[in-house]
């Protein structure tokens, strides 16, 4: 899911949907951090189809 957007955000698009990328990107990683998780947990969870919310 990071990975996807990260790769999403090297490509070419409008500013106003690259800047809402970017700050759901921000916000998924906060959130990471806040509830303690490692990245890798939290992608993991979200290749099984599960994001934490």
């Amino acid at each position: 899911m990071i990975e996807d957007l990260e790769r999403q955000l090297s490509a070419p698009m409008p500013d106003p949907v690259r800047r809402s990328k970017k700050r759901h990107l921000q916000k998924e990683l906060d959130r990471a951090r806040r509830a303690g998780f490692h990245a890798q947990a939290i992608l993991d969870a979200q290749r099984r189809g599960r994001g934490f919310k």
